[in-house]
């Protein structure tokens, strides 16, 4: 699992950019391979499924089934804080039974803000954030 083309970052912003490598239980079932190692053709059928959830509260931010590439883009999120990326293997209707998983801090970076850096808010209290 790389994030933004990193193994283990300590923050992310804006879209972040997931990538993987597929790996086969059975061709591989010997053998250790490292997860720097470029994919192995993984069993007919297998798809991917990914999601980033706020460490707080575990509430979902984004969620995305029936993954089928090496490559994926959570767009921008609603949310600074905390945050863990979960991905996983699904095949015949069956999870993995192990989840890749990261935490990391997330930053908004469309967020308007003042030269202390507070966040600009209406008088709602919502954040006011730049055209994208």
């Amino acid at each position: 699992l790389r994030i933004g083309g990193l193994a283990y970052p300590a923050e992310a912003n804006r879209a972040i950019a997931i990538t993987l490598a597929h790996r086969n239980r059975l061709t591989q079932a010997d053998q250790l391979i490292d997860e720097s190692v470029a994919s192995i053709t993984p069993e007919a059928g297998t798809t991917y499924s990914l999601r980033v959830l706020r460490t707080d509260t575990n509430a979902v931010l984004y969620s995305q089934t029936g993954l089928t590439g090496t490559a994926h883009t959570v767009p921008a999120l609603s949310y600074d804080g905390q945050i863990r990326i979960e991905v996983w293997s699904v095949r015949d209707g069956l999870e993995s039974f192990q989840r890749h998983m990261h935490t990391l801090d997330y930053l908004r970076t469309d967020a308007l803000t003042t030269e202390t850096g507070e966040y600009l808010t209406t008088e709602a209290g919502e954040q006011l954030i730049t055209e994208t």
